[in-house]
């Protein structure tokens, strides 16, 4: 899905540099047939200089807008990656592109993964590899995640809410 996504960003992008090099080409060419032939001094009507100028503007603002997105993604991906606290506009971004799936809830519900120890810093990534595949994952594993260290909100929503993953937890530590 990620790949997809950017690919058509990347697509997009090639795009508007054809487009903004073909209205180079066609602003030479209406200089060399009309402009250079007829007037003196030389400049392009104001219709063909207006239209080429508003056009050039809003290519370059989609050129901007492009790249913005693009940005924006890598900044709430390294956010996430590094385990910083995610804003909550970050997180609704992360699901736009599928990348946090699995909450039956919002924002709230993905608070709850952050996870911070003496040693770690992340997101508490309870998903399991099926049987027979590999699967990239990132985040911290419940194993080693030490109950100690989870808020008292944290215990009661993964107590409750995701027994699974309390009960892969290490809850014999204790907070040094």
């Amino acid at each position: 899905m990620i790949h997809d996504i950017i690919e058509k960003l990347n697509n997009a992008e090639q795009k508007l540099h054809s487009v903004n090099k073909l209205l180079g080409l066609l602003r030479e060419q209406i200089w060399k047939d009309i402009v250079a032939k007829d007037v003196l001094p030389p400049t392009l009507p104001p219709p063909y200089i207006d239209y080429f100028e508003t056009a050039h503007q809003d290519l370059a603002e989609a050129l901007e807008k492009v790249h913005a997105i693009r940005d924006g993604w890598n900044l709430v991906l390294l956010k996430l990656l590094n385990g910083q606290k995610l804003e909550e506009g970050e997180f609704y971004i992360l699901r736009s592109i599928e990348l946090v799936a699995g909450l039956e809830s919002e924002y709230d519900q993905f608070l709850m993964l952050l996870y911070e120890d003496d040693q770690r810093r992340g997101y508490i990534n309870g998903v399991s590899p099926k049987p027979g595949h590999i699967k990239l994952r990132f985040g911290i594993y419940p194993e080693v995640v030490k109950v100690s260290y989870l808020s008292e909100e944290q215990k009661v929503f993964f107590r409750d809410r995701c027994p699974e993953i309390w009960a892969r937890f290490d809850h014999s530590s204790s907070k040094v």
